[in-house]
């Protein structure tokens, strides 16, 4: 469901037919925050996108920001303002503070063309997850790890400086039986909540190892991204049972970093803080995943030992056309080279992406441009054929 809160009734109603146009009917309208909070808790598991004006009656949008923080609101946001930029950056921070997941912002007047783009942005990245989906129980899910109908699919990641794939990222994609593929933001959560994340981890780390072992026989010298849930860094054992895991394939564990797939709640946190310590003291490396989105992510940068920062999504794809997308991305690469930190430019979906982060001496890049996640080997025929999708770009 979509929730939209303007106090502008022609603004909601232009919305509202635009997303019909992609094909999206199940909206609701709010004249005010206070209306779209009262929505919000009506309909608890349901708003999957809010778009949200900053200037609104009786509740702001700042305070409404503030009152779905509160909620642990895990929707999409959309902000929308008819105020100078300054004010627009800052909401964006606040929101990205609480922490609140947002996926893009726009001034008023509203440019058509910019909204339907973001609108249609939106809608790919929330999916139409069946509604069969929100009936999945813990049985089904336990029964998917101990068969493992939940499989390792990759990513490859390349250096646009010299235009070589220098990784992949193993990401865990279900294969149901009946239901098809299921969406990993529908059984992550489920997995972390009933407490079968860390036997997740485990069988997907051994599928990732596996594969990546055949490929370093095969001669590709890559490194190895895999996520690692923070709900498991107050785990003493594992960063011993990790090291166990990659010996037994004969990797070197610096060949594999660790991203950590969310951040909040583990900055001043001593149990986190050990593991990560001794993750790297073991040789991983570490990644801050979806840099940007999280609570407190400059201080996880300056106090906790990570070596490599990935820029979430939000700021890069379709940034060409995002003004505050754009100032935020330059922001987040020049503060990666000035903390001689790695750093992965997630969300590259067009040669206008790619060459953007080039321009911003960006150096990795990952999306679907170069690749959509591959089944093992699929990932194998893809490597075989590579030709350099970067190659060139900066001419055409």
């Amino acid at each position: 469901m979509f929730l939209i809160a303007d106090d502008d009734r022609s603004i909601r109603q232009l919305i509202v037919a635009m997303l019909d146009e992609i094909g999206v009917s199940d909206v609701k309208e709010a004249a005010s925050g206070v209306e779209a909070l009262f929505l919000v808790d009506q309909y608890p598991d349901q708003v999957e996108v809010m778009i949200i004006d900053l200037c609104m009656p009786e509740m702001d949008g700042i305070e409404l920001l503030r009152a779905l923080a509160e909620r642990n609101f895990s929707g999409r946001l959309v902000v929308i303002s008819g105020l100078d930029k300054s004010v627009l950056r800052g909401a964006l921070e606040v929101a990205r503070m609480h922490p609140l997941n947002v996926v893009g912002a726009l001034p008023k007047p509203i440019d058509l063309i910019e909204l339907t783009k973001l609108l249609q942005r939106t809608v790919n990245l929330t999916g139409k997850a069946d509604e069969s989906f929100r009936n999945l129980q813990l049985d089904d899910l336990f029964d998917a790890v101990m068969h493992r109908q939940i499989k390792p699919y990759y990513q490859p990641l390349v250096d646009i400086r010299n235009e070589k794939v220098v990784g992949i990222e193993a990401l865990a994609r279900w294969e149901h039986k009946t239901l098809g593929m299921i969406p990993p933001d529908i059984f992550i959560p489920m997995a972390e909540r009933k407490g079968v994340i860390y036997t997740l981890t485990n069988l997907m780390f051994e599928l990732a190892l596996k594969d990546f072992q055949t490929l370093k026989l095969l001669g590709y010298p890559l490194q190895l991204s895999f996520n690692l849930s923070a709900t498991l860094l107050n785990l003493h054992k594992l960063p011993d049972n990790l090291l166990k895991q990659v010996e037994k394939y004969e990797i070197n564990p610096e060949e594999v970093i660790l991203e950590i797939t969310e951040s909040f709640g583990i900055v001043n946190d001593r149990e986190a803080m050990e593991t990560l310590s001794r993750l790297r003291l073991k040789g991983f490396q570490l990644a801050i995943d979806d840099f940007g989105t999280g609570y407190a992510a400059i201080n996880n940068l300056l106090n906790m030992p990570f070596t490599q920062l990935k820029i979430d999504r939000s700021f890069v794809t379709d940034a060409s056309n995002n003004e505050v997308a754009k100032t935020l991305l330059e922001s987040c690469l020049r503060l990666s080279h000035d903390l001689e930190l790695e750093v992965v430019c997630e969300g590259i979906e067009s040669e206008e992406d790619l060459n953007l982060v080039r321009r911003f001496e960006g150096t990795i890049a990952q999306g679907f441009l170069i690749s959509r996640p591959k089944p093992f080997k699929e990932l194998v025929r893809w490597l075989e054929s590579f030709d350099s999708i970067v190659k060139g770009s900066d001419s055409k």
